[in-house]
Parts: structure tokens; sequence; C-alpha cells
């Protein structure tokens, strides 16, 4: 068999089939397979009968609720493909995607690739291509924290033929993918960036696996795979951002928490993080953010369309 896709479910059966479609509108003249790996949803029978409507689907049911990490590796071991895909349930397939990232791999040798996806906007209607920094080697953990890339486990695909046996953490109940590509980098497995979206990402869906802040997820991470300052205040300034953005308080003093300055522009930092994230500033701090991060975005547009 040529390609596998591996897509956790947890009470997705009403929003699924789009993914479905997504993969099964561009298989022909490949031998596929799509996984769904369900971690004991609550709509399995509903699940079940949108199952029956696809030849080519396979319904995997966990034996007990656990994470998406699991259902990922669950699924991954039971592929019969020899290249891996993998996509949420809420996200679909770019046009054309499969057969290029399959010539991608051919070509380049890699075992893994990632790359840019189209994000979903609230309205449903406007697609918004991401433009992340590409990978060109090295530590991981610089790329995503330092240079501010990103890896999204819908934008991963595997060969087998070149992959080194890289798995997701089970342990891992946030930053998932993060957690993968740094285990591929230690793994020594040939990581390929992909400038062309892969994926449409529903960014705006309520619910996604990776949106709600679970500080003990979040210190798991930090604790197992960022050992170096460096590496660990990179990461508090990316989350300390976003966590601003949705005042959450609790997880600003988290990022607080793990900040370990080093130098003088590490301390001025961390003082305007501690009096942004006090309770009374949070929400005026909030607003500032939001308000600068829509400047940006105008003038961005505007420079681009002068150019």
């Amino acid at each position: 068999m040529q390609v596998s896709v591996v897509i956790p479910t947890y009470n997705s059966a009403a929003f699924v089939e789009r993914a479905l479609l997504s993969v099964v509108s561009q298989t022909e003249g490949l031998s596929h397979e799509i996984l769904l790996v369900d971690d004991c949803s609550d709509d399995r029978e509903a699940l079940s009968r949108l199952v029956q409507r696809y030849e080519a689907v396979r319904l995997i049911e966990k034996p007990a609720r656990s994470n998406a990490a699991v259902s990922r590796n669950r699924g991954l071991e039971e592929s019969r493909g020899a290249f891996v895909f993998f996509l949420d349930s809420d996200d679909a397939l770019a046009p054309g995607a499969l057969k290029r990232r399959m010539a991608m791999h051919r070509d380049s040798g890699a075992g893994v690739i990632f790359g840019n996806y189209l994000a979903r906007l609230a309205d449903a209607s406007r697609l918004s291509a991401s433009r992340l920094p590409a990978y060109r080697g090295g530590d991981m953990r610089h790329y995503l924290f330092v240079e501010r890339g990103d890896v999204r486990s819908s934008t991963l695909s595997l060969c087998k033929a070149f992959w080194q046996g890289t798995r997701f953490d089970d342990a891992t109940r946030k930053h998932q993918d993060w957690v993968f590509a740094i285990r591929a980098f230690h793994q020594g497995e040939r990581l390929l960036f992909d400038p062309q979206p892969t994926a449409v990402m529903d960014v705006t869906r309520q619910g996604r696996m990776s949106s709600s802040a679970n500080l003990d997820a979040s210190r798991y991470v930090v604790k197992r795979y960022l050992c170096q300052d460096h590496h660990r205040n990179a990461f508090s300034r990316r989350q300390w951002l976003s966590s601003l953005s949705r005042r959450d308080l609790t997880a600003c003093r988290f990022q607080v928490e793990i900040f370990t300055p080093g130098n003088w522009r590490e301390r001025r930092d961390l003082a305007l993080f501690r009096l942004a994230s006090h309770p009374v500033l949070i929400g005026a701090a909030s607003a500032l953010l939001m308000l600068a991060l829509r400047l940006r975005r105008l003038g961005s547009r505007s420079g681009a369309m002068q150019r």
C-alpha cells in the first residue's frame, strides 16, 4: 500500500467528513487507507455509520481514553502504507498534497517532512497562508522558540523507507507536535521543511486538543525537553504572549515562573512579564498587545500593497 492517513478522533463525527473528503479527493491512482483512531468518543455510533460509507476507511477504537499522541502512535503502528500522513479531525489536506509530498520524500531522502499550512479564519470563507521560517537544520528547539518556527501535526508526513522510528511522546497532552519534532531531531531523522501549504487548518473551532491551557502538561514538556535556559526562556516568551492575549493570569504566571534571566535584557523582559501579569493590569496589557498586533498586520498588508 502506498499511503496511510492517520486521523485521531474524539467526538468528531459532526465534522470529520470534511477531512475524509479532502483525502479521498486526491487518491486517484493511489492505493490508500484512512485510519480513524477514536479516543472513546460519545458519538461512536455516528462515527461508525460514517465509516461504512467509505471503503478505504478503518475505525480503530481505543480501549481507554488517553490523548491524541497515543492515537497517532496507534495509527502509525497499524498503518500499512509506505508513506504516512497525519491529519487532525477538524483540518483538511490541501489539494494535491499527497502526491507532491510523496515526490518530496523520494527526491530528498527525508524521513520526516513538515511545513506551511493554510489557516481558516473566523468567517470560514477566507484562508490565510502561514509564513513560517524555513527549517535549515540544527536543534529543533532553536527553530521553534528562538526563530519562532512551528510544526503542526496536520503538516507532518513520514516515508518509512527513510524514517528512523520517531514516535510521538505518549505522555504529552500539549505541544505534541513540537515534542515530536524535537524527538525527531534527536533521533537523527532527516527533517525537511515544505514551503507549500499541506493542510487547511481550522484555527477558530473551540475545543481543539491543543487550545486549552494545561499547565501540568506544559510543566512536563519544559522539564523533559527544555533543559537549557535559553530554550526555556524563548519558549516562555512565546507562550507568555499567547497567554496574555487570552488574559489567562494563571498561564502568564507560569511563564514568569520558568523564565531564568541571564543578562540585563532578560531581566528587563522578566520585569515586564511580571508587571503585565498583575491581576489589575492584565486586561489593559492584553488590550494593548492585541492593538499592537492589529497595527502590525495592517502595516504588513499596506507594505504588500505598495510592493
